[in-house]
Formats: C-alpha cells, structure tokens, sequence
C-alpha cells in the first residue's frame, strides 16, 4: 500500500509539480488549495505526511500546521516563498512543523525531506 500525501498550496502550478513528482515516486497524492479545505481531508484522509504552502488564503499554514498537530501526529514539511526566513522558520518549530523548504526548491531537496520524515523504503 502506498503512503498518502496532503499537498495543500493555493498556487496551482507548485500543487502540479508536486503532485506530478509524488505520483511518480509512488506515493498517493491528495490535493487541497486552501487550509480550510485541507483540514476536512487531514480528517477523512489521514495522510502519513502532509506538505503545505506558509501563506495562503482563509487558513494559512502555520495556522492549519499547528490545528493538524494538535489531534495528530502527523509530519508537515512546510512549503513557502516568505522572505524574513529565520523568523518563520522559528515560527514554523514552535508550532511543530517538522521540516521547512524556501520556495523556489530542487525536488532532491525535498524528496531529502520526505524520506527523512517517511523512511529509506519510500518510492
């Protein structure tokens, strides 16, 4: 059985690329554009990781990151283009978000990420 992937990003160009890449490597992928709509399908879904873009639109990803943790312990890799890296990213550790990526990124940088968080025996 595959591992399932959340990937929540309301840019629809970075949620293809990702979704592309996943797929290749074996993984299910479920999208969502917003974190409203992820957190409804954190709940249906329940996904061995979750990818999500920092600033989006209704519920941003700091917000839906530490919503997810509190009921699940679930990795996040955090996804986003934000500029004032190191406040962010200390940001984003408080709130237990597991591993964070700087928009643009190589796909070898994140599928690093991905097994670090999954384990060797992915894809």
């Amino acid at each position: 059985m595959s591992q399932k992937i959340l990937v929540v990003d309301d840019d629809a160009n970075i949620r293809k690329l990702v979704e592309k890449v996943l797929k290749f490597k074996g993984f299910e992928v479920t999208i969502a554009t917003n974190g409203k709509e992820a957190l409804d399908k954190v709940d249906e879904l329940i996904p061995d990781l979750i990818l999500v873009d920092g600033l989006m639109p209704s519920i941003d990803g700091f917000n839906f990151s530490k919503q997810v943790k509190k009921r699940y312990k679930i990795p996040i890799i955090m996804m986003t283009a934000v500029y004032k890296q190191a406040q962010y990213k200390a940001r984003a550790q408080e709130w237990g978000i597991d591993a964070y990526l700087t928009k643009p990124f190589h796909v070898s940088e994140l599928m690093k990420h991905i097994t670090a968080l999954l384990g060797d025996d992915i894809g």
